[in-house]
């Protein structure tokens, strides 16, 4: 008599039960910002007024990651950051400050936004990019 574990709809329902399991698994396996959209408040028109915020950076792989770029989308964001390595586990701050380019702009009927993007590479030497949206209004 035939066994029906040996059977091909055995081993589908059994990957369709597992399945999950291991996206749910490779979901806390990644890099990723804490918060990956910050909105940093409101410019006030006519003064030399600085926003602050940081993205913490978060390694939950388990390989060590190595910055290899960070890039803003405008000159109007200046980036801080005390570390070009995490090893697995581990999290990092990348501080930024937005300056107005010009505080003659009459106020904007939405949101501005500029973008932080860290290039890193893992153990297996592909480099990956993140990105992180700043927002703020003037």
């Amino acid at each position: 008599m035939k066994s029906r574990m040996n059977t091909p709809w055995f081993c589908c329902l059994l990957n369709l039960l597992l399945l999950p399991l291991t996206q749910a698994a490779a979901a806390d396996n990644k890099v990723q910002f804490a918060k990956d959209h910050l909105n940093v408040g409101t410019f006030l028109i006519g003064t030399d007024q600085e926003l602050r915020g940081a993205f913490e950076l978060k390694n939950t792989t388990d390989q060590d990651l190595s910055v290899t770029a960070m890039r803003v989308s405008c000159g109007c964001v200046k980036i801080n950051t005390g570390f070009k390595e995490l090893r697995k586990g581990e999290s990092g701050t990348v501080h930024f400050t937005v300056t107005p380019e010009t505080t003659n702009r009459p106020a904007a009927a939405h949101p501005i936004s500029a973008h932080l993007t860290v290039a890193y590479r893992l153990n297996d030497g592909v480099v990956k990019e993140l990105r992180g949206t700043i927002q703020y209004d003037i």
